[in-house]
């Protein structure tokens, strides 16, 4: 039975903030790292991918064992904040990199090294976030407070990119212009904002009590929850189709600036707007989502989401006035906020009620997963064709939503037990 906690005001919005904090940097470095390192240092798209890649795999090898030792001894906090640490620490080597490595060899290779470890430890720490959930609030609390979370994590991102925009742009007195000017104040902005909050999060240390367990056993646990998954196939159907349509949005939502750049040319202004559009619709997505599924049930509404995302991608692709993408970006937006409502709802449904954390850990591994098949995929036409122009970001835009067409595929026949009182909350 659940154990109701003290519920701190400040600890709640200190988690909060955290969210906010560390979506305003993550949304910049998206935004700004692959412009620099494909548009501004002329290395393939390929090389941006890889950091993807490389930093996926990192977090699959040792997420267990340092969830396990923050369970066991240590507690979240001490591990978020070895991340925030690395975090702040290698987006201001990117700083360094871009004003003070002048060779560029030696240049790229540190940049795309600190830019996987600001994915990497983004990512671990968004573990030990989410763990921390247990601490501010009571079960009974956990969708609206989790809600609201995501809600201030959007708000962050948006006005991160507006605090930003003007150090791109050289708006800044004594700044020039350029992209490289987006990592010092990310870094700073996240600093100061993640400091603050993690001086009020809640401590949930263990100490050296307990049993230890080796690491084989770790990972004996997950390839357990692994095996049940398969057993239950609409657990199974479900994760294949999150695997592979998470794949696909992923990889778009990480190489959406530079597709915007290359294949639209649009300016860094332009882009900048276009994220908070993107933003906002996802915002709308998701509480017209929540909505929708009262009505129609939640399988519906993610079905319906996967199979407008497929049209609308071969527009995206084949789109060349820049107002009327605006509009279909936007729709992206609403789409993406959809599917994130959808697949949280559906697998909460689907799971074993009193094995909910041991199942969203595996959950989380497969949304991990999801960052290393999609890059390679939308890398094949850089692969093909070094030498090739811009149409090569379209081709690729393009197997993104044959990819999101066979993530229809598992979920024929998937049964949803249906709960209106959860997706109403939800």
């Amino acid at each position: 039975m659940a154990t109701n906690i003290s519920t701190s005001p400040t600890q709640l919005y200190a988690w909060y903030l955290f969210d906010f904090a560390g979506s305003a940097l993550v949304a910049n470095g998206g935004l700004y790292f692959p412009q620099w390192l494909v548009i501004d240092n002329h290395v393939s798209a390929l090389w941006y991918n890889l950091c993807l890649i490389v930093s996926t795999m990192l977090l699959l090898a040792t997420g267990p064992v340092l969830g396990y030792l923050s369970d066991t001894k240590y507690g979240r906090l001490f591990f978020l904040r070895a991340s925030c640490t690395a975090l702040f620490s290698s987006t201001i080597v990117l700083f360094i990199t871009d004003r003070y490595i002048i060779v560029h060899t030696p240049r790229i290779i540190v940049a795309l090294i600190a830019f996987i470890v600001v994915l990497y430890s983004y990512q671990l720490g968004i573990v030990f976030y989410n763990a921390l959930l247990g601490r501010v609030a009571n079960p009974d609390q956990y969708n609206r407070i989790s809600a609201r979370g995501l809600a201030w994590g959007w708000a962050g991102a948006v006005i991160g990119i507006l605090v930003i925009l003007p150090f791109v742009r050289g708006a800044v007195p004594l700044i020039s212009a350029g992209r490289g000017q987006a990592f010092l104040p990310a870094a700073i902005l996240f600093g100061v904002l993640a400091f603050l909050s993690l001086r009020r999060l809640p401590d949930d240390r263990r100490g050296p009590e307990g049993s230890m367990v080796t690491i084989a056993d770790v990972y004996k646990n997950i390839l357990r929850d692994a095996r049940v998954a398969v057993e239950s196939r609409p657990i199974f159907r479900f994760l294949l189709s999150y695997l592979v349509f998470s794949d696909a949005i992923l990889t778009i939502e990480n190489n959406a600036s530079v597709y915007l750049s290359r294949a639209l040319h649009y300016s860094e202004t332009a882009t900048a707007l276009l994220a908070i559009l993107l933003l906002i619709g996802a915002a709308v997505g998701a509480l017209g989502a929540a909505r929708l599924a009262r009505r129609v049930g939640v399988k519906v509404v993610l079905l319906m989401a996967l199979i407008v995302w497929i049209p609308v991608l071969f527009l995206v692709a084949t789109l060349q006035n820049q107002v009327v993408f605006a509009a279909i970006f936007f729709v992206v937006g609403v789409l993406f906020g959809a599917l994130i409502n959808a697949s949280r709802v559906i697998y909460l449904l689907l799971i074993p009620t009193n094995r909910r954390a041991e199942f969203f850990g595996l959950y989380s591994s497969f949304e991990r997963m999801a960052s290393i098949v999609g890059p390679l995929i939308w890398s094949i036409p850089f692969v093909l064709s070094p030498g090739g122009g811009d149409d090569r970001y379209r081709i690729s835009m393009v197997l993104m939503s044959c990819m999101l067409a066979l993530s229809t595929l598992p979920l024929r026949g998937l049964v949803v037990p249906e709960e209106p009182q959860l997706i109403s909350s939800g």
